[in-house]
């Protein structure tokens, strides 16, 4: 039985950790608005969802926010990019925390500005009324998928203030093996105190209760 909690593992290799392990963001817990974008204290709690790779089970762990129930050496700080359906959020990250963490992404666009001194501005766009208002307007899937990447792409120029900026879009994340736009990520962020950050997404699949891991791929 895995443990029930997974921050001290977590803490202990990051990297490693989200091989072997599936982490899935509570994101209405930790915040769904601009305000939320900010540092948290964080905490990854066993779930009930069945998490599988080939040849082996994993662990899910929920990330939510800490709580007085939790044990106290089971917290972290991490920032906290926010999401909500239909807008472009975005926050600093700095040197406050090591970690970034924002809600899990199935479609969303993800920007990340100019890096200086260990800090830059992050951005997760949403724009899925826009896509499925060109499907039913006519449009096939494929080109309203593509209608609402061209948005969330303008929606981040727009917000980090700058087209030079990187951008983890679906098709990078998305794609299975068989080609189709099936993935969901776990998308986060890893770096040394003073150091450029770099970007992740840990990228699986989902059938109800059970999750199959693809793989975690460093995006930048």
């Amino acid at each position: 039985m895995p443990p029930q909690y997974g921050s001290r593992d977590f803490m202990a290799n990051p990297s490693q950790f989200m091989r072997d392990n599936i982490i899935v963001p509570h994101h209405a817990a930790i915040g769904t608005d601009q305000a939320s974008g900010r540092i948290h204290q964080m905490c990854l709690v066993l779930g009930g969802a069945q998490g599988k790779q080939t040849g082996r089970d994993l662990p899910v762990y929920i990330l939510t926010k800490f709580s007085t129930t939790h044990p106290q050496d089971q917290g972290f700080f991490a920032y906290w990019c926010p999401y909500n359906q239909n807008e472009t959020l975005s926050c600093n990250l700095g040197n406050g925390a090591r970690y970034m963490f924002t809600a899990t992404m199935d479609g969303c666009s993800f920007g990340i500005g100019t890096q200086t001194g260990g800090g830059c501005r992050v951005a997760h766009a949403n724009e899925g009324r826009h896509g499925g208002k060109l499907n039913e307007a006519g449009l096939s899937l494929d080109q309203a998928r593509e209608q609402q990447r061209l948005t969330q792409r303008n929606s981040l120029w727009s917000k980090l203030g700058s087209s030079q900026i990187n951008i983890i879009q679906p098709r990078d994340y998305m794609l299975d093996i068989d080609g189709e736009f099936a993935l969901k990520s776990t998308t986060f962020g890893l770096h040394d105190l003073g150091r450029p950050w770099s970007f992740y997404t840990q990228r699986y699949w989902r059938n109800g209760n059970k999750l199959f891991l693809r793989d975690v791929t460093q995006q930048l």
